[in-house]
């Protein structure tokens, strides 16, 4: 990948899909073929949403059947974040506006997405993560728990 400045990108919902756009300007910085570039970075945007949308219907039906939500989905759904950014960035690219992108397309609060970030830029490894914890004993304090788990209190 060449050096240059990272591009915004925002993706826009298409039937069963996304599309990928980014400014003019933008277009004419990028040395490479633009086509092929959005098509892979929507690509690395589509199979992340799939991924937390799986996670999030699972924890919908655990709610239903009066289960417990394990935090480690939750780290999981921090995970796919984390990865999303990442691999986005291996294109240059960084999304506009993430948190809102993840509300309109996963139909998920901010505070969810906040915190499931901060448990898993915390815990490393979801090995951490006892099978056992619920979900809402960590959601309202995601570091403080973090950091218990990590540092073996």
């Amino acid at each position: 990948m060449t050096n240059r400045k990272k591009s915004g990108i925002i993706f826009y919902p298409k039937l069963n899909s996304f599309q990928a756009s980014i400014s003019t300007t933008d277009i004419n910085n990028i040395s490479v073929d633009i086509n092929n570039l959005l098509k892979d970075a929507t690509n690395i945007y589509s199979n992340v949403i799939l991924k937390m949308r799986s996670i999030l219907e699972l924890n919908k039906k655990r709610r239903k059947e009066n289960k417990i939500i394990q935090a480690s989905s939750m780290w999981r759904f921090g995970d796919l974040i984390i990865k999303l950014v990442n691999e986005l960035k291996g294109l240059n690219f960084e999304t506009e506006n993430l948190y809102g992108h993840l509300i309109r397309d996963l139909n998920v609060k901010t505070t969810t997405i906040k915190q499931s970030i901060i448990f898993r830029r915390y815990i490393p490894k979801r090995e951490y993560i006892p099978e056992d914890l619920k979900w809402s004993d960590v959601r309202d304090h995601p570091r403080r728990y973090a950091l218990k788990l990590i540092n073996g209190k």
